[in-house]
């Protein structure tokens, strides 16, 4: 009985439950499993009191009814009218963007030998786009950025991996082979451009994010260390943060214009459920979080990137400029009445991604001047 217990009360909460709420949640638990083996188990277990026949008739009546109901509920028939920010939730959370994929191919996880082309096929390949999840979400949108300024790019992307040579994760996926075969490409005099993004405060901090105001992120640590390598928690750091700068300075030493992503701010919260629930509970308002805590947050990234030597190839984008103090002063925004800027806790959405490509568009044009001369 406690895993529906406690997954319907993180679903209905939203937020992270605290150890005061866990300890009613076990006693509802006991509470549970105490009647349904009075009521339901140990009638079941008297061949007196329950026949082979009424076994069959209850199976096949709640079989019915569940079909039905589910069969209703995937024609549309049991659905809601809910406001148009529910909707657009909805489409939000379905539109799946963590499986981007190019002619039926998922481009996410792709070796180079099969990366997608971005942007115009018939064009030589320019441009990259480097790094995790956190990467990928904004593929799409760089495939039509690309599209509209006539080039061509591949996407070079690993789930859980942000870009940085030499470093491997204390567990989970593999990433220190991938990003090897990731430079082997990289280093091809065909491409002219890096666009650099990943989620490096994780991999730095090695833990989940918080934001102070009840949104907690759920999952195991992941963060990046030499492998081979038994280090102190300070000694890592020091040698993941010194990683990150010399895998953006090899770019340089190759000869490519690096566009370098600083970190995208974390929320915490999952947005589009957390909609959903403020609308059940009738105080609906746009989800923000502190953009303090994002830069206490993303300190040691920012200290790291900006370690890197100042060069004219270098491009230094700023997400916050984009998602922080934008409508709400001191804030970094999730939401607003009509656009939801991230999929779940920290990973862009569609509309999200589109802001920040753009962005980043108009800053590489900033800084490297007309398109039709970049090259």
């Amino acid at each position: 009985w406690h895993q529906p217990v406690f997954v319907f009360a993180r679903l209905y909460k939203t937020d992270f439950l605290s150890a005061s709420e866990h300890i009613p949640l076990i006693f509802l638990s006991l509470l549970l499993a105490v009647v349904s083996w009075k009521f339901i188990e140990s009638p079941f277990r008297k061949r007196d009191l329950v026949t082979s026949r009424s076994i069959w008739t209850m199976t096949g009546s709640t079989t019915v009814l569940v079909t039905a109901i589910g069969l209703a509920g995937w024609l549309g028939m049991l659905r809601p009218n809910i406001a148009p920010i529910l909707e657009h939730a909805e489409r939000t959370v379905n539109a799946a963007p963590f499986y981007f994929s190019k002619d039926g191919a998922r481009c996410e996880n792709a070796l180079p030998s099969a990366a997608c082309i971005l942007g115009v096929e018939a064009k030589p390949v320019s441009w990259a786009l480097v790094g995790d999840s956190h990467a990928n979400i904004l593929a799409s949108s760089f495939d039509q950025f690309l599209q509209r300024q006539e080039f061509s790019g591949i996407q070079l992307t690993r789930q859980g991996c942000a870009y940085a040579i030499g470093l491997e994760r204390l567990e989970g996926v593999r990433c220190l082979e991938r990003n090897r075969m990731f430079r082997s490409r990289l280093q091809r005099n065909d491409i002219k451009v890096v666009v650099v993004v990943g989620r490096y405060v994780l991999q730095l901090e090695n833990t989940r994010f918080d934001n102070g105001e009840g949104g907690r992120e759920y999952g195991k640590t992941v963060g990046y260390t030499l492998p081979g390598e038994n280090l102190t928690e300070k000694a890592r750091r020091a040698a993941v943060a010194s990683a990150y700068r010399e895998t953006i300075v090899d770019l340089l030493r190759l000869g490519k214009k690096v566009v370098l992503v600083y970190p995208i701010p974390e929320v915490g919260w999952d947005v589009p459920k957390k909609l959903y629930r403020q609308y059940v509970d009738k105080n609906y308002e746009p989800i923000t979080t502190d953009f303090a805590v994002y830069r206490r947050r993303s300190e040691n990234v920012f200290e790291a990137f900006d370690g890197i030597p100042e060069s004219p190839d270098l491009l230094r984008v700023y997400p916050h400029q984009v998602f922080c103090n934008t409508s709400v002063r001191g804030r970094c925004s999730a939401s607003d009445e009509k656009s939801i800027y991230y999929h779940d806790d920290d990973h862009l959405s569609f509309e999200g991604a589109d802001l920040l490509v753009a962005h980043i568009e108009s800053r590489v044009e900033q800084q490297w001047g007309p398109y039709s001369e970049l090259f």
